[in-house]
């Protein structure tokens, strides 16, 4: 390289970091800069934060639609209260609780860690999580929201068992009166009423909002019963008739022979005192409606059709 090149290559430098440097903004001009882009940023970030605010507002108001629908497919498994369910054998506890459907915790027994501590928590409520959203119209559906029912009749009646802890002191030589909506299987009621009587209960009296289930309802599912058989109405009817299907409408049919003698030995094998239930008639009359307006299916097997045909007579 001669002596030439050299030149031009410095003058060439020189010649950059001169435009370099008198191209520079002023200090007046970078805070302006900086202004303007600390302007926009605030105005960027208030944006997406009103839109974030604006879509979780939607889906809050959409949920809240669906958990006020009772006709909603969901609506049901949306009202309940967490129960832990525990399942366990001598190498094994696991915790299930009822809202999630979840295993909450899970418990190694009879196992020693390095620590030398004995049944070793692999995990809870505290380090797990788990939620399937299943997408719907309104909202989204989260299992994590519902309450879930075990299917199992054996882990049915734990949970029932696990609701009712008779009080001794209470209800020792006591006669009690006891509410409920319906009776479907019987299997918890007839437990809890034997739990109750050897806990010192004089006397038991049962009284049902809703008339006997001598249906399964084939809309909602409202009596849960995966056949009409589960039913202990059903049962009794096979029992007396030898033909579980037999003179249903006269079983139906309130203070008929058949009705009084199906709700006596419902009460017989319960091992309740006395048993009552609502009558369809009175049911009508406290809903206010016309017969022709209400479902009554499980009841009667009216089912929607027959109310419209008998709408349009």
């Amino acid at each position: 390289m001669d002596k030439n090149n050299i030149i031009g290559f410095v003058l060439i430098a020189a010649v950059l970091i001169g435009f370099g440097i008198w191209s520079q903004p002023s200090a007046e001009q970078i805070a302006a800069q900086q202004k303007q882009d600390s302007i926009e940023n605030v105005a960027r970030a208030k944006a997406e934060n009103a839109a974030k605010l604006a879509a979780q507002q939607k889906t809050a108001q959409a949920k809240a639609a669906v958990e006020a629908d009772t006709t909603a497919l969901f609506y049901a498994a949306l009202q309940g209260n967490a129960t832990d369910v525990v399942l366990k054998n001598k190498s094994v506890e696991l915790t299930v609780n009822t809202k999630g459907g979840v295993v909450s915790k899970a418990v190694i027994k009879n196992f020693e860690d390095r620590n030398g501590n004995k049944d070793v928590t692999l995990f809870d409520s505290k380090t797990q999580s788990l939620n399937f959203a299943l997408a719907a119209k309104e909202a989204n559906i989260n299992t994590a929201d519902l309450y879930f029912t075990p299917s199992n009749q054996t882990m049915r009646s734990l949970v029932a068992k696990m609701k009712l802890i008779p009080n001794k002191a209470m209800i020792n030589g006591k006669r009690v009166l006891f509410c409920d909506d319906s009776i479907v299987r019987g299997t918890q009621l007839r437990d809890n009423v034997k739990g109750l009587f050897d806990a010192g209960l004089k006397e038991f009296h049962m009284r049902i909002a809703c008339p006997p289930l001598v249906y399964g309802c084939p809309f909602i599912n409202f009596t849960s019963a995966k056949s009409d058989m589960e039913l202990i109405t059903r049962r009794i009817i096979e029992k007396f008739e030898g033909d579980a299907n037999k003179d249903l409408d006269k079983y139906a049919t309130t203070d008929s022979p058949q009705y009084t003698k199906m709700v006596d030995e419902i009460r017989r094998e319960l091992g309740l005192t006395t048993l009552k239930f609502n009558t369809i008639e009175q049911l009508i009359k406290a809903i206010g409606l016309p017969k022709c307006q209400v479902c009554t299916h499980c009841f009667d097997g009216s089912s929607k059709y027959t109310l419209e045909e008998q709408a349009d007579e």
